[in-house]
Parts: structure tokens; sequence; C-alpha cells
């Protein structure tokens, strides 16, 4: 399936940044012939109490058989060329396979992650005539298979596939004249990833070969990981961009190995790091906060080198511990599943301290990086419509280049409005002009807290109250006002549950800390734990919902 435009594709390929002939499972090739016993994936020690079955781990080698006999066993249930496969699987080794063998079959992989229910997964199924769905008979307490069948009828759906008969099909003797003919190129879609329908319904974002290519050869280079010899522990969900990009993607770049694990047990989390002589991590702010305050004889740093986190900025105070206790490079990535990446590591960003507040502009005229990233072409637009590179000014960040998606799938009324005139993709996400090349996240639009005319990023308030005394988690949203329109609240986990910190606490540290008077927060609310999405980040409607009805009823 080639959903890219024929202009796109000859613009990318004509400059060198798309392939005609290079796609995944060459590099899964590459892999099994140059480094067959390397430990490809492992699986996370308690896989049983996930999904009921012991922990196991593929080699390169096995991991090229155990795709082929799977693609196999999927063409004889009647997979069709570019028949969408829905997978709903924990970070098992099952999961980085059926990405290779549903590709190897002709298909093209759709994952779930494990919250999902019925409303969302019955809503992929229809939108995309999907026939088979892969998913555990159990996670956990619940049933996935059961869920399912409870509204397959009348649905797409004619496979239901247990997990765990994965392994099985993998010992399918591979038919290399099938295999041979489903073989895509680098201009067919690789995945099918889903936003995270918080908001609405999910969307689709189909993403192509050449697209996977491009995003992970970037990341390597940006966070300068090493061929053959790269380890990392994957505590992100496989499921969205930066899970797959890393996880899948750049891990087959660079014939790596992969400890697997389902986030979040901290404690197993941590054995992981230990135990797999770790070089390389991605972990959200919340848990690298947890993590800088764990005593030296419970965890072991030593070995790695780079973390790559997001969905919120990490703060300069975060970034700047970990150098300093470890010598660990905190990388800062934005990103959307839409194909759209901007990141701050050592090569581009030396200074740690920056990290927080500098992200490179790629493609700004003028600047070159010494990562080598290039292609990916970048604008900000104010709130006329207007492109500007002002230092100081905020607006709209669009992009396009070899990394974007070609629209959302099925949805071409989506699509449409997703592009400018320019064929840049409307990212939704305000920028801040620093000069000298960089940019700065502001804050989603629709996060922006409007307080007497002045727009507050919710995002840098946030950044700083994590840091003050006693504060484990935080969020910053606006409270409607008759006077000012809104008030800023936020919204504290604290450390000590018996001695939370006051407002006051949190405005003496902000004003220590140089924050404008008309950001402070007016109001202070508590949260056990604050609501987020399977990839992290935090659900602004709920937390917003919760507090203004929390509001109304002191008023």
């Amino acid at each position: 399936m080639i959903l890219h435009r024929p202009e796109q594709i000859e613009e990318f390929t004509a400059a060198g940044l798309w392939s005609t002939d290079h796609t995944l499972l060459d590099d899964l090739d590459t892999g099994a012939r140059t480094f067959p016993d390397r430990v490809a994936y492992s699986d996370p020690p308690n896989r049983r109490d996930l999904i009921g079955s012991d922990p196991t781990a593929l080699t390169w080698s096995q991991l090229k058989d155990a795709a082929e006999g799977v693609a196999t066993s999927l063409v004889d249930l009647g997979l069709e060329k570019d028949d969408v496969v829905i997978v709903q699987s924990p970070n098992v080794v099952e999961l980085p396979l059926l990405y290779l063998a549903i590709c190897a079959a002709g298909g093209i992989i759709s994952p779930v992650p494990m919250q999902w229910r019925s409303k969302d997964i019955g809503y992929v199924a229809e939108l995309t005539g999907s026939r088979f769905l892969i998913a555990p008979e159990t996670f956990k307490s619940h049933r996935p298979l059961d869920d399912a069948r409870g509204w397959q009828d009348g649905s797409t759906i004619e496979h239901l596939i247990d997990l765990a008969d994965i392994m099985t099909m993998a010992e399918t003797k591979p038919r290399p004249d099938v295999l041979a003919e489903r073989r895509p190129s680098p201009y067919e879609i690789f995945t099918l990833c889903w936003t995270s329908g918080t908001e609405s319904q999910p969307k689709g974002c189909p993403l192509s070969h050449n697209n996977w290519n491009y995003g992970g050869q970037a990341l390597v280079k940006s966070l300068s990981l090493r061929e053959g010899s790269h380890r990392q522990v994957a505590a992100a969900p496989v499921t969205n961009m930066l899970g797959v990009c890393l996880t899948i993607t750049v891990n087959l770049k660079l014939s790596g190995s992969v400890a697997l694990h389902h986030p979040l047990d901290l404690d197993l989390l941590i054995q992981q790091i230990n135990d797999h002589e770790t070089q390389f991590l991605i972990l959200p702010p919340a848990i690298l906060r947890q993590l800088l305050n764990a005593p030296d004889s419970a965890l072991d740093l030593t070995s790695v080198d780079s973390i790559m986190t997001g969905g919120s900025p990490p703060s300069g105070s975060l970034i700047e511990g970990y150098k300093e206790r470890w010598g660990v490079e905190i990388v800062n990535g934005w990103g959307m599943n839409e194909g759209a990446g901007l990141w701050a590591g050592p090569e581009d960003v030396p200074a740690a301290d920056m990290r927080s507040t500098h992200l490179p502009w790629y493609g700004l005229p003028g600047y070159s990086w010494p990562s080598g990233i290039s292609g990916m072409q970048y604008r900000v637009v104010d709130e006329n419509d207007h492109s500007t590179t002002t230092a100081g000014d905020t607006g709209e960040l669009r992009v396009r280049g070899p990394l974007v998606f070609p629209g959302y799938f099925n949805r071409p009324d989506l699509a449409e409005r997703a592009f400018d005139d320019q064929g840049y993709l409307r990212t939704g996400d305000l920028f801040l002009i620093k000069g000298d090349g960089f940019l700065s996240y502001f804050d989603r639009q629709k996060d922006i807290i409007i307080r007497g005319g002045f727009n507050i990023s919710a995002a840098e308030v946030e950044n700083l109250v994590v840091g003050a005394p006693g504060v484990a988690d935080c969020a910053a949203v606006g409270v409607p006002d008759e006077e000012l329109g809104e008030r800023v609240c936020v919204v504290v986990v604290p450390r000590d549950e018996s001695a939370p910190p006051t407002l006051a606490d949190i405005l003496s540290h902000l004003r220590d800390a140089g924050l404008a008077v008309y950001k402070l927060p007016e109001l202070i609310e508590y949260m056990d734990e604050l609501p987020r999405n399977p990839v992290g980040k935090l659900l602004k409607r709920d937390i917003r919902t919760s507090v203004r009805e929390s509001v109304r009823s002191t008023l």
C-alpha cells in the first residue's frame, strides 16, 4: 500500500532521503547474517504476571526465522496483501516479532495500547476493515480476546489469534516463493499507529518503510548510538512513534539488543537496567525524577550513555542531575505520531542545561547541525498565518519532509485540514523562537492558559513546579474567571501525602525561579496520581474537568 503522493516520492528519492530498495526487512536480514547469535529481544522478567507464560528471548537469526514462519502461517490463514492486522500486546518478544512477520506477509501492523477496550478497538476494526486481531487471552486481570468476542459479530474481524499461539505459528515452514512475492517496497506502509484518542476518536497515522528508515537513521545520529553493541531497556509502549522508532527501527539499524519492559514496575525496571548493562533508555520525565532519587546501592547507571525522554519537556535541573551524578546525557525529544521530531541530544546541544529549552530548528536556512540531520523543513506560523523567524516570537510549528505521514488513514476530511496550503503538517504545538537556530516548546495550542489577555504556557509552569520541594508530579490548568478569563491552578501530587506543599510553598519556589508575576498560580489542588494516556502524556481534559468541578463546589 503506497499512500504518499507521487511528487513526494520523487522529491525525497531524488534528494537521497528515501531509498528505492531498502526496507526494514533488509535490516532484519543484516542482523541475522552479521550477528546471528546476539539476543535481539528479551522478555520482561514478569512476563508470567502479565500474560501467564515464562520469559523467553530471540536471537537475530531466531527472529528472522520466526518472522518468516509466522508470515507464512498468516498467509495460510488467508492474509492478503495490504491487509491491516490489529495487534494488542504488552511489551513482550512477540510484539517486535509481529511487526516483522506481518510485514513479511505483505500486511500492515496496527498496534493498539493495552489500555484500549472495545470502543476504540472496534472503531479501528471498522475504519480499517481489518480481518485479523491478535491479542493475549489474558493480560493481568483483563481478558482481551473475550472483550473482542463481545463485539466481533457484525464486524469485519474473521480471525481472533491468541498471542500465546504466535510461537507455535513461528515453527511453520516458510514458503520463500510466497514471501518473495509479498515483500514490500520501501514506499509501502509498514505501520498504522494511532493518536491517543483522548479528545475524540483515534486517528490512524500510516508510515512507510522510508518514513521509518529516515526516522531511525536520524535518531541514531542524534543520540550517537553505536552499531553492533547497542543495549537498550525499552520501557515505552511499542505502539507509538517514539516507542516504535527506538525499540523496533533503531534496534534493526544497529543490530542491537533490547530488554523489553512493560511499563511500569519501577523496582523491576531498576533490576533490568542493572542486569542488562544498559547503554540506552527511553523514560518519561516523571520516572526520571523517581530514579534520580534512588540510592546508589539500588541503581547502577555507569554503563548508560544516554536516556531519551519526551511526552513533556524535562526540567533543566533534571537533565543536569543525571549529568552530575552519573555522566548520563538526557536527550529531550519532541515528536508526534504523524511523523515529526526534534531531538536535543549531546551532538546538537552540548550544554546539558540548555536541552530542556533548546531544540534544534532542523532545516532553518543558514544552519547545519553536528549530528548531520537534514531534510526536514520546519516553520513557525503566527496567529495571522505568517511565517516568522524572529527571536521571541511564538507560533504553531509546521513541518514537511521525509518523516511526515501521507495523511490520516481513511479520513480524507481530517487529512485535508491537517496540512496547510504549502503542504506543511499543522502540529497544533506552539513553539518559541529562541534565536541562534533553536526552538523551545511552548505548549499545545489548546492547553494555553489566557489570563487577563496574556498567554501562559502550562508546560513552563509545570516544569518549574515539579522542581519544588515536596512535589512528585504536577499539572497546570486554567480555571474560568469572570474578571481575568482564566486563573492558573496547579494540580500537585505530593511526595508525602501527610505533608503536602502549600500554595505559599509553591509560590516561593516560583518567585525564586524568576517566573513572571502574571504566570503565578492562584489555586492549588491535590491528586494521588495524575491521569495520563498510554504513552505518558497528561490527560489535560480530565484534569481540567476535575479541577473545575472541585472549584465550583467550593464557591
